[in-house]
This record gives C-alpha cells, sequence and structure tokens, in this order.
C-alpha cells in the first residue's frame, strides 16, 4: 500500500504541486512573498511530507494571512532570533489594540511608525529609517543639516557612506564636528559609525554592533580598489565635467541659438553620464562591515589602531536594534565631547543593557517626543512625504496579503483534487 501511495504521489500530486507552483511563480506572486531560503525549504518540504505537507502549509499559510503579525525572523544570518530578514519585513501589522495612555486616537491608528505601533502596544515593531530620522532629530537633534556640532546622516548604500564622510574630511578643515551614521547593513540590522577628528585632521573611527559583532581587520583587495577607484573617477572626471556642464549652460543662456553650444553642452552631459554609471558601478552597493572598513582606510585613511569595534552583546532580542543604534549613537558623541578615550566608551557601552521593560519604556519616550514634534506631525499629515510613503507600503502590503491569500486558496484546491483522487477525502 505504502509503495502505490508513493507512486500516486509521484505521478499526480507532485506535478500538481509543482504545476501551481509554477503558475504562481509567473505571476511573481510568491517570488515577493518568500525567500530563496524559504522557497528552498518548502520544496523539500513537500517532497519530504507529500499531501501532508501541502495541506499543513495550506493551513499556516491562511494562519498568516488571517493573524497579520509579526514574528522575528531567523534567517538574517546575524543570530537565532535577531533582526528581520530583509527590510519589507519591518512593514510588519500589529493586532495589538491596547492604549497606552500617549495621545489621543488618532496617535492610535494602526501605522507602520514607532510611533502608532507604540501607542498600540506593539513593543516588537522594528524601527525604519524614517522612524529613525525623526527620533534622531526630535530627540537628540541629529540631522543632516544641524547647525550643531554633530554631522547625521543615515546612509542607504556604500556610495552614500563614502560620500558623506567625503564630505565631512573636507569641512574638517573649517570646523570640529563629530560624524554620526546608524548603518543598515544587509537590510536587516541597524548599527552605529562614529567618526571624530583631532586638530591635526587625523580622523578615528568607533563601530557599534548591538551584537557585540566587530568589523574586520582586513578587508579584501577588491573592496579597497572599488572604492579608491570610485574616489579617482569622482575627483577627476565627475568634479571638472559638472562644471564643463554648468559653464556651458550659462553661455547657452546668453547665446540661446549657438548649435554648437548645445552640441558641445549635451556631449559633455553624456560623458558626465557614462563616468556616473562607472563609478556606481563600483559603489552602489549594499553596506557591509568590509566596505566600512575600506571607506575609512581609503577615504579616510584611517589606521587599523584608529578604528574601534564595541565587543559588547547588548541586544537580547529580533526587534531593537535600532533603538539601541540611537542611544549607542548618543552616547558615544557625548563621550568624545568629553575627549573620553575608547577604553571609556568601552566601559560605558558594556554597561548599557537595558531590559525588557526599559526598552518597552525607552519606546514610550520616542513616541512622546515624536508626538510633540511639529515636524514630525506636519510629515505624517495628509499631504506630507511620511503620509504619502505610509500609504504607499501599506497598498503593497494589501497586494500581497491578497497575493498570499490566492496562493493559500490555490493550494487548498489542489490538495482537495489530490486527496480525492487518492480516495482519502471524506
Amino acid at each position: 500500500m505504502g509503495i502505490v501511495l508513493a507512486a500516486t504521489y509521484k505521478m499526480v500530486i507532485e506535478p500538481l504541486f509543482y504545476l501551481v507552483k509554477g503558475y504562481v511563480d509567473e505571476k511573481g506572486t510568491v517570488k515577493e512573498e518568500k525567500s530563496p531560503k524559504e522557497q528552498k525549504f518548502t520544496r523539500s518540504k513537500s517532497l519530504d511530507s507529500g499531501l501532508d505537507t501541502i495541506s499543513r502549509q495550506t493551513n499556516d499559510s491562511d494562519k498568516r494571512v488571517r493573524r497579520n503579525s509579526y514574528s522575528p525572523s531567523t534567517d538574517s544570518g546575524i543570530v537565532p532570533g535577531s533582526e528581520p530578514a530583509s527590510s519589507n519585513n519591518s512593514r510588519r501589522n500589529s493586532n495589538a489594540s491596547g492604549d497606552s495612555g500617549l495621545g489621543g486616537k488618532e496617535f492610535h491608528e494602526n501605522l507602520q511608525t514607532l510611533m502608532h505601533q507604540t501607542n498600540r502596544e506593539n513593543y516588537y515593531y522594528w524601527l525604519q529609517e524614517h522612524d529613525i530620522s525623526h527620533i534622531a532629530r526630535a530627540v537628540y537633534n541629529y540631522s543632516e543639516n544641524s547647525s550643531g556640532n554633530v554631522v547625521f546622516c543615515i546612509p542607504g548604500d556604500v556610495s552614500t557612506l563614502n560620500s558623506k564622510l567625503k564630505e565631512y574630511k573636507i569641512e574638517q578643515g573649517n570646523t570640529k564636528k563629530i560624524f554620526a551614521s546608524i548603518i543598515n547593513l544587509g537590510g536587516n540590522h541597524w548599527v552605529t559609525l562614529i567618526v571624530t577628528c583631532n586638530g591635526n585632521r587625523q580622523f578615528r573611527a568607533y563601530y557599534c554592533d548591538s551584537f557585540g559583532n566587530k568589523l574586520p581587520n582586513e578587508v579584501e583587495g577588491k573592496v579597497k580598489d572599488d572604492i579608491s577607484l570610485a574616489n579617482e573617477i569622482a575627483e577627476k572626471c565627475l568634479v571638472p565635467l559638472n562644471n564643463e556642464v554648468g559653464s556651458l549652460i550659462r553661455k547657452r543662456e546668453n547665446n540661446p541659438d549657438n548649435a554648437s553650444l548645445k552640441e558641445k553642452k549635451d556631449d559633455v552631459e553624456k560623458t558626465l553620464g557614462h563616468a556616473r554609471e562607472y563609478r556606481n558601478k563600483l559603489v552602489s552597493k549594499p553596506i557591509d562591515t568590509s566596505y566600512i572598513v575600506g571607506i575609512l582606510q581609503e577615504t579616510l585613511e584611517i589606521g587599523n589602531d584608529s578604528i574601534k569595534s564595541s565587543a559588547v552583546d547588548q541586544q537580547k532580542d529580533g526587534c531593537n536594534c535600532g533603538v539601541f543604534a540611537l542611544e549607542n549613537a548618543h552616547r558615544i558623541t557625548e563621550m568624545l565631547n568629553e575627549d573620553k578615550s575608547f577604553d571609556e566608551i568601552d566601559r560605558e557601552l558594556s554597561k548599557y543593557k537595558p531590559s525588557p521593560g526599559q526598552l518597552h519604556e525607552k519606546r514610550r519616550e520616542f513616541a512622546k517626543a515624536l508626538m510633540e514634534d511639529e515636524e514630525w506631525k506636519e510629515s505624517i499629515a495628509e499631504g506630507g512625504i511620511l503620509h504619502d510613503t505610509i500609504q504607499q507600503l501599506i497598498s503593497e502590503d494589501s497586494k500581497k496579503e491578497e497575493a498570499q491569500s490566492t496562493i493559500s486558496s490555490i493550494i487548498q484546491n489542489v490538495t482537495t483534487t489530490c486527496a480525492r483522487r487518492l480516495g482519502l477525502s471524506n
């Protein structure tokens, strides 16, 4: 009997399963919902367990659609139970509806912001870039345009981090400021990088990952070569070509009918475009620890002895890296302002290991600060930048939920059909 069922499975169930999977893949829905690792796991389990596995997956999928809640991912490769596997996973809805006592009804909507989710007592919400940017400004007075002594940024890729540090290097000739950045590693984990410069224009860098992971001491040659070449292209090609385009535009304003000026401007702009494209191929990449070290060494010419990584394991969950990154940035910059040594900073950070309750309280502090911040309220209001972004994310999540529901329905139909053919249905 077992042999017959196995043979029937190979002839009926498996082809039907892959037929449906192929149909869904063509529509692009499965590829949006599951990572390659998850798809591989699903296929393996299907082959091992047959009809029961398909049925179980259908039930699990239905539960996910109905629940639509957060479950920490372990696929990020950081530590078990660590940060979400992608930035998309941070756009999760919570079914929490409690009232934390903060603000009115408008502050308790189920929107994907730290403030709204905290007011709904969802303390597992993963901070997104817009949360970190507004909290940094409203709570710590950190922003790219701040007039204070901290230059702040949240770089989205290697190119941006490199450019911001180049700007910082140039500015240090006129002013003494601290460079503070919060970086998203691999789309799933926030870390802190702080750079400072002494009176002799010597730079030092302090890196803090709340999981205690350090920067590598050495990076492969290609990383440094890419950064070095990108810097050379920017300096020797992009800057002069940009200047030339600007000059030609001004000349054309005085001679609008001069065809040769237009032709020359078009040629220079085309060359500039090619130079930018080549530079982007080198450094328009996700940031990882190797590129952080490469930029520090190549762009700021920092030696290994002036790059320090915290070894303190502060974080014990999979959702608070953004909170730790913000708090660590504040603590490090404050101590550097006081001319504290790296060793003193190490000792201070080793003491910062808040309990879950203290982390909840910190989130409430952040939420309260945002509710009282006029710029944040303007951005979240209808027509504001943040409002439009959140509405787009909600729309994307709704489409994914609808697609997942369709997948569940299709697989359920396959399961029923297969069971009927095998005589297993009631």
